[in-house]
């Protein structure tokens, strides 16, 4: 993000957001990728922000010390936003799953 950018959802209420002088920061283009999508589906308005912020805090909240920390805070947004999608729909089951798989390959490499 460039610094004159200003994120169109609150992120005051996102523990442990990794960011930088000019918003967040990501260690891997797959990180950018469900931060993009996660909040392009709240600006359309395909689920309330505080919802997802909620979901993310809880499953911050269950990970385990050795999954806590920066290294994998974008583990938990995807794990977040993949019971939100699949909760309310979003995409097909099918769809939800190939681009899951996609998302993971690209985190392990």
């Amino acid at each position: 993000m460039s610094g004159g950018e200003r994120l169109p959802v609150s992120t005051a209420d996102l523990p442990g957001l990794p960011l930088g002088s000019e918003g967040p920061v990501f260690a891997a283009p797959w990180q950018a990728q469900i931060f993009a999508i996660v909040v392009s589906l709240a600006e359309r308005g395909r689920f309330p922000w505080p919802e997802f912020q909620r979901r993310l805090a809880a499953a911050i909240a269950a990970a385990t010390a050795a999954e806590q920390g920066a290294d994998h805070y974008y583990e938990h947004w995807l794990a977040a936003a993949e019971g939100l999608i699949a909760e309310l729909d979003l995409v097909g089951a099918g769809e939800l799953r190939a681009r899951i798989v996609e998302l993971d390959a690209a985190r392990r490499r």
